[in-house]
């Protein structure tokens, strides 16, 4: 059913392609082709298309909105294809999960993740399954609860290890690997992202290994190795260029335009934040032209150009609004904050840090909710305000503390998670070493095993090679006694013929002594 409605699809894309030249953009293809199409498991399809075709997060999401309003409608029908269109509403599902939680609201991706889980796991759907897995996975890491983290990753890896999906591991892998790096063990997370690595390598992988080499990068940068870490940035580099992989040119150039910045060569991280801009443009990925935006504007800003970085943190906040992505328009609305304070429109500098501060907490983002509470404490005090400014205070110190309990949790989970791992590594030797004692046995066991047979076999052998000796004796004796036997018959008939013919020259002259000498009856007669 659903490969006909690809096929069916493909024929209407050349259809469209052929009657509408001038229409050569596949999206447009593909919104004429969904206007068009009849059935709704056909428009679930080109739907889907069109999720991989678009840059545009707030456009992205109301095509999986479609999704789902079409999937919930068919699936109260009777006789509705309900494992299709469950196939279609997880994908959905697994779609918005990630734009949740790429906004930072941790909570509804984990929701939708495990909605998404549980149908792919009613339909035994391994790989689709597999991958949500990952997804949670990667939740439980951005939230700080490690165990959970590996033991998702743990059971997807488990997946795709029986159905061998090399890239999935390769994927599962590279995830394990950050959660370690989150966790503090620094060796076990830089083992992980080598072995992703590798994989991907060694299938030719090359977006994979862009994205390996992207994370090893950044765990390079975070331990403060800017010189190791700016050079698998450039390897990253090389390799998206190579397939003109322009995301992963954007994100390549903007961690190096980073590390540069780190490093204050500030004209050389405008150089490259400004190359990262262009191509960003020239795909058409409103997102990563914001991204690039915010990046030239932190660089105005640390050069105290002021008028600049306002400029760009401006247009950025403009993209970001388009995109409906409050993380981003929060962190644009700091940044223009801090501008207006430094610039002294502490009237600009209050409406932005409040709203920055409102639209946080609505995403509860706690640590932006600081940040924005701290510079808000500054700017009343500064306006004379101080009954807000203490309230501002009040609340940074209470998010501060609640930060730092939650970091103190962290920090206690990546001790027992290190103690639960090294007693593990402990109980994983002492079972080695039973299960080479065991080996071992068993390889004296099958060595007596094989020494018995080789005993056996050649006992068999030497049995075989006395039986065939006997029966060629026996067959040799067999022949000789045939030969005497016919030699004896030879010398039998050889008699037979004598003693006949001495019996016939017996019989022959006694028939003569008859015929020569006269009779008895004849003499008896004459006497007389």
């Amino acid at each position: 059913m659903k490969l006909s409605f690809k096929l069916y699809l493909i024929i209407i894309l050349l259809l469209i392609y052929v009657k509408q030249s001038a229409q050569s953009n596949f999206s447009d293809s593909l919104k004429l082709a969904l206007k068009n199409a009849n059935h709704d498991t056909l428009k679930c399809e080109i739907l889907s298309e069109l999720i991989e075709n678009e840059n545009d997060d707030s456009v992205w999401l109301k095509y999986n909105d479609q999704i789902i309003k079409i999937t919930n409608t068919n699936l109260k029908k009777p006789n509705s294809d309900e494992k299709t269109y469950l196939k279609y509403l997880s994908i959905a599902f697994n779609n918005i999960a990630y734009k949740q939680g790429k906004d930072g609201n941790s909570d509804s991706a984990l929701t939708y993740s495990i909605k998404s889980l549980e149908i792919e796991q009613k339909l035994n759907l391994k790989k689709l399954a597999a991958s949500t897995l990952n997804n949670i996975a990667k939740i439980y890491d951005d939230l700080g609860d490690y165990k959970n983290a590996l033991t998702y990753y743990n059971e997807s890896q488990t997946i795709r290890t029986e159905i061998n999906d090399q890239i999935g591991i390769a994927n599962t892998m590279s995830g394990i690997g950050m959660v370690y790096f989150n966790s503090g063990d620094i060796i076990k997370a830089i083992e992980f992202s080598e072995k992703s690595l590798q994989i991907r390598e060694q299938i030719n992988d090359k977006r994979g290994t862009a994205n390996s080499l992207n994370n090893i990068a950044g765990l390079y940068k975070k331990q403060g190795d800017l010189e190791k870490s700016i050079e698998y940035f450039k390897r990253c580099l090389d390799i998206c260029k190579s397939i003109n992989h322009n995301e992963g040119i954007t994100i390549a150039l903007t961690n190096i335009g980073s590390i540069y910045k780190d490093k204050q060569n500030l004209d050389k991280a405008l150089l490259v934040f400004m190359e990262s801009l262009e191509l960003a443009k020239n795909s058409r990925n409103k997102l990563a032209v914001g991204n690039a935006l915010a990046h030239i504007g932190s660089v105005y800003y640390v050069k105290k150009d002021y008028t600049a970085a306002e400029k760009y943190y401006t247009e950025s906040l403009g993209l970001y609004n388009e995109q409906n992505n409050p993380s981003k328009v929060a962190n644009a609305l700091y940044n223009l904050s801090l501008v207006y304070f430094e610039q002294k429109k502490y009237k600009k500098a209050l409406t932005c840090g409040k709203q920055s501060l409102q639209i946080s907490k609505t995403i509860s983002n706690a640590e932006r909710m600081k940040d924005a509470a701290e510079l808000l404490y500054t700017i009343y005090s500064q306006l004379g305000n101080y009954q807000l400014a203490l309230e501002n205070k009040e609340l940074y110190v209470l998010l501060k503390d609640s930060l730092l309990n939650r970091e103190t949790q962290k920090a206690t989970i990546k001790s027992q998670l290190k103690y639960d791992y090294e007693k593990k590594a402990a109980a994983d030797n002492v079972k080695v070493l039973e299960e080479k004692k065991i080996s071992e046995l068993k390889l004296k066991q099958e060595q007596n095993q094989k020494h018995y047979i080789y005993v056996g076999l050649a006992l068999i052998t030497l049995f075989g090679l006395f039986m065939y000796t006997r029966f060629r004796t026996t067959k040799k004796q067999k022949a000789i006694i045939e030969q005497q036997k016919v030699v004896a018959e030879k010398q039998m008939e050889i008699v037979d013929l004598k003693q006949k013919e001495i019996l016939e020259s017996i019989h022959y002259a006694k028939r003569i002594q008859k015929a020569l000498l006269p009779s008895e009856k004849y003499i008896k007669k004459k006497i007389q």
